[in-house]
């Protein structure tokens, strides 16, 4: 444990409870403004396989070859697969 400081100090269970409370409620606030806002332009809406291949017009083989070959680059979220609606339109736009 080098450059590692442990302080301990004495705290009431009143004064512990009202420390967690506002630190909850921050990180609720922070959560609820980025719910309730909706994003500002295309770059941050993501598309499913399925709304990305209908967009283009191409097999989900076709978006799984894109991504291996970086021509449409995918974004994993645990098991599922997620394509940027601004890059599915500037595939679009370079396809006409």
């Amino acid at each position: 444990m080098t450059g590692k400081i442990i302080q301990l100090t004495q705290i009431s269970v009143e004064d512990l409870s009202c420390l967690i409370k506002e630190a909850v409620a921050s990180e609720i606030k922070k959560l609820a403004n980025l719910v309730t806002s909706p994003p500002p332009n295309h770059s941050d809406v993501l598309l499913t396989r399925k709304e990305a291949s209908k967009m283009l017009d191409v097999s989900f083989t076709t978006l799984y070859h894109w991504n291996n070959d970086e021509t449409l680059s995918a974004h994993k979220m645990g098991r599922k697969v997620f394509y940027l609606k601004e890059d599915v339109i500037n595939k679009i736009k370079k396809a006409s």
